[in-house]
């Protein structure tokens, strides 16, 4: 689990998951091409990303409140968040036919 806080919020990183095509497509929208083109050495992506995952799990939180985070803590919720999803995808699969690559029957998780 990871948690931070922002303007005196809990957000538990973990409730992010799982990403859906919706948050990838979202994300594209708001000017960050996750994962293909995602810098997070960025400011600018990564303040998008992190506010993005943050205001899924606390719908309330504002920009502001997550531009007020320390850059290690935002590089800190980017790296959990990246490094999260790529153990995701890199579970073992079933083997069966029907399965898409890097995925489990009936796994949506991305």
């Amino acid at each position: 689990d990871m948690k931070i806080t922002a303007g005196g919020k809990e957000i538990d990183l973990e409730k992010a998951f799982p990403f859906t095509l919706g948050d990838l497509r979202k994300l594209k929208k708001l000017g960050v091409s996750y994962p293909l083109d995602f810098n997070p050495r960025d400011p600018e992506q990564t303040a998008i990303f992190v506010f993005y995952f943050c205001k899924k799990v606390v719908p309330e939180i504002t920009e502001e409140e997550i531009d007020a985070l320390l850059p290690e803590v935002a590089i800190d919720a980017v790296h959990f968040l990246v490094l999260k999803k790529e153990v995701v995808l890199d579970r073992p699969t079933s083997g069966a036919s029907t399965d898409l690559p890097g995925t489990t029957a009936g796994d949506q998780t991305i």
